[in-house]
């Protein structure tokens, strides 16, 4: 697996339980998600739990940062696509 670039394809694709469970199971872009920089995202739940001091429990619980999970970038990374 390879390090996190931000690319949000992770959230984008799917909304994390802890985001279901603030907003529903509805279909749409989690309203977490924001793009901070030009191609790179950020969560707002993530961030704030940061800002705050806590300690990082919903960053673990999804793994967040820990690593690439968009099969296509790890091709084109590998040179496989």
């Amino acid at each position: 697996m390879s390090e996190c670039t931000g690319c949000g394809q992770c959230c984008l694709s799917e909304k994390c339980q802890a985001a279901a469970i603030v907003f529903g199971d509805k279909d749409e872009i989690c309203p977490f998600l924001f793009l901070a920089a030009p191609g790179f995202y950020r969560c707002r739940l993530l961030q704030w739990e940061e800002i705050s001091g806590l300690k990082p429990l919903i960053k673990n619980a999804l793994a967040a940062g820990k690593g690439c999970t968009n099969e296509a970038k790890r091709m084109v990374e590998k040179g496989t696509a």
